[in-house]
């Protein structure tokens, strides 16, 4: 494994919004959330409802346990900014 950081851009994160795929981003990072569906507390909807949205103030809202699953979910970081996301 090299070590190198995936670099992915807002148009990227769009394009993974169906029922097989769905990245996040919050606070420059870009989570792939899929295999989480089915196992999140609050349910498919919870991470469907945010999916291709910048969801830095969901993640702020997890506790210390949750935000160690997000980290599980990294895939990489955000490029150019989040505009072009709309809002979570």
């Amino acid at each position: 494994m090299s070590g190198e950081v995936a670099r992915i851009t807002p148009k990227q994160v769009l394009r993974q919004r169906s029922d097989d795929c769905f990245w996040l981003s919050a606070q420059g990072a870009v989570y792939d959330c899929t295999l989480l569906l089915d196992r999140h507390p609050g349910g498919r909807r919870a991470i469907v409802r945010g999916a291709s949205e910048d969801n830095s103030e969901d993640f702020a809202f997890h506790s210390g346990y949750g935000q160690r699953a997000w980290a599980l979910c990294r895939i990489g970081v955000l490029v150019g900014g989040t505009e072009g996301l709309p809002k979570g």
